[in-house]
């Protein structure tokens, strides 16, 4: 009587090292490690079994996949950290954007009620005898352009605030942020409103108000 060849079976370990290897693509990366684990142990008992089970290019595939997974997450966490550290840097620049786009919104409106109104005590710093950060600060609080607790969030201290009149060209500066140090966005709002930032390495455009002080006082 001949032996009954000897039936093979195949590795549940390898067929899930490579299920976890492709699936750890579409979900988190840390299954790469689970994959590589799965593969690794599969191949031991593979190589232990004398032939009794395969399934040795399977568990390869899940070992390499897995690998790979493994790579491509640190990769990317590199990547997010490099992003992260990136956005710290210019955070303060966007910041002052926001806020300096915040304050001429409501400044070009008080020029544009002065003009309607025919009220002195409205407009541009200028034409409505204002001198100072502080004192334009109360005076669109005083007239309702900005609640207290709003104009106590600006950093107004932060911005440059150009002594303009209506009747300056529209190049002029109204709002600059003052410089913070290099990688750091200068925000420059002109009259006409049309807003630039640039980092403070560049040369800033040479259109301050023309007057002395050329920027409204602390």
């Amino acid at each position: 009587m001949n032996d009954l060849p000897l039936q093979k079976k195949t590795s549940g370990l390898a067929i899930t090292s490579l299920v976890i290897g492709l699936v750890s693509f579409m979900c988190c990366g840390l299954m790469g490690i689970a994959a590589v684990i799965f593969g690794h142990v599969a191949r031991g008992k593979i190589n232990r079994s004398e032939g009794a089970i395969e399934g040795s290019g399977l568990a390869l595939a899940g070992l390499i996949l897995g690998y790979i997974n493994i790579v491509i997450f640190a990769l990317a966490i590199v990547w997010s950290v490099k992003v992260g550290s990136s956005v710290q840097k210019y955070m303060p620049g966007v910041q002052n954007l926001v806020y300096a786009q915040q304050v001429q919104v409501v400044v070009k409106k008080m020029a544009a009620d002065g003009i309607a109104k025919n009220d002195k005590t409205l407009g541009y710093p200028a034409d409505a005898g204002i001198t100072s950060v502080s004192a334009l600060k109360a005076r669109l609080v005083e007239k309702g352009y900005l609640t207290a607790a709003v104009a106590d969030k600006i950093p107004f201290e932060n911005l440059l605030i150009g002594n303009v009149s209506a009747s300056d060209p529209k190049d002029t500066i109204l709002i600059r942020s003052k410089e913070e140090g290099p990688l750091k966005l200068i925000v420059i709002i002109p009259l006409s409103g049309e807003v630039k930032y640039l980092p403070s390495t560049e040369p800033i455009p040479n259109s301050d108000p023309p007057r002395d002080p050329a920027f409204l006082k602390p």
